[in-house]
């Protein structure tokens, strides 16, 4: 038989004067914790994620606008 691999995400994310968020939410079941800070030219996202085996591993993304 073929093993579940299912997996489900959920979280929330609250911003503070459109510049700084703050994010929590779960992964499969681990919790999850980050923020993001935004400007007119560029995005950055860093993340705390739990595993079971694994400990803490961490997540960050650096985004730049394009300009139109």
């Amino acid at each position: 038989l073929a093993k579940n691999n299912d997996q489900w995400h959920f979280g929330t994310e609250l911003w503070f004067y459109d510049v700084f968020a703050s994010r929590v939410g779960m992964f499969d079941e681990n919790l999850t914790i980050g923020f993001g800070l935004k400007s007119k030219s560029w995005l950055l996202d860093l993340a705390v994620v739990s595993h079971e085996d694994l400990g803490s591993t961490y997540r960050f993304s650096l985004g730049l606008k394009a300009k139109n």
